[in-house]
């Protein structure tokens, strides 16, 4: 129906939190690690955090876990804010920026992982 959330039906939650594990152990963690590192990987860092961006959407959507959870959705709210950030560090060529929101995003993953991993 018109306005139905599908990506439940698409996409289970482990599948997407097993995106989220690649991304950070193979780009967001390596390409904010130093300078050189992140200016190279630039412009695919703030792609990527723009996707993690739009997962937590997804994750936070009717139909999954959690989705009425006011506390979960201030996880995923802290979380897109560091993701956010991550991209205005790409934007303004600034890789402490960057680093401090890669630890920003690891923080928040680390958090919600508390409280709602088994």
């Amino acid at each position: 129906s018109a306005g139905a959330n599908l990506w439940p039906e698409i996409s289970r939650r482990p599948a997407l939190m097993q995106r989220f594990e690649l991304g950070q152990r193979e780009r967001i963690g390596a390409w904010t690690a130093d300078d050189a590192a992140f200016r190279r990987n630039r412009d695919a860092l703030a792609r990527e955090a723009q996707i993690w961006r739009v997962l937590a959407q997804v994750i936070g959507a009717d139909g999954y876990d959690y989705a009425d959870d006011e506390l979960y959705q201030q996880y995923l709210a802290e979380f897109a804010e560091a993701c956010a950030a991550l991209e205005a560090a790409c934007d303004a060529d600034d890789p402490a920026g960057a680093q401090a929101a890669e630890a920003a995003i690891r923080k928040s993953c680390a958090a919600c992982h508390a409280d709602y991993r088994g």
